[in-house]
């Protein structure tokens, strides 16, 4: 949402902080089935997958939200995930972007935000060691920092 929000508004932010995303992100057909079959069934789903380098409190809470929201939202979210395409345009965001991911996400690997930094111009990207696609659950210290250096830059 921030790189579209970028490209359509770009009077309206000062810059974009990007966290384990990409400028297209295709989401394997398998998922998307298991999880159309879940929501179909009303099968059961383990709320805490995803979540084992998060501190278990955050976890938690993170956990008893995804119950709350329910699956039909999370295959939403995948779709629209598996929708979004905005490689054409990225030459055309001229805002300073930062680029954030975890070296072991697999859900969005840092190729993607490695590819964000060589098509916007003058982007900054970051691969943190360890962090998967909740990266910024795992390591949040690291992830404000880098955001703080970042947004104190811009002025």
């Amino acid at each position: 949402m921030a790189l579209q929000y970028g490209l359509d508004y770009p009077d309206g932010v000062k810059g974009l902080v990007i966290v384990g995303s990409g400028a297209r992100l295709r989401v394997h057909p398998d998922t998307l089935a298991d999880l159309e079959e879940k929501v179909r069934t009303g099968a059961e789903f383990d709320p805490m997958a995803g979540y084992e380098r998060v501190a278990p409190e955050v976890a938690v809470i993170l956990a008893r939200r995804r119950i709350e929201n329910g699956l039909r939202a999370r295959l939403n979210d995948l779709k629209a995930c598996d929708a979004f395409d905005i490689i054409s345009r990225l030459h055309e965001i001229s805002l300073p972007v930062l680029a954030i991911c975890g070296a072991a996400d697999v859900m969005t690997p840092p190729r993607y935000t490695e590819f964000l930094g060589s098509r916007i111009a003058g982007a900054r990207t970051v691969v943190l060691e360890g962090g998967t696609h909740q990266v910024h659950l795992e390591q949040p210290e690291a992830v404000n920092a880098v955001i703080e250096e970042f947004v104190f830059g811009l002025g």
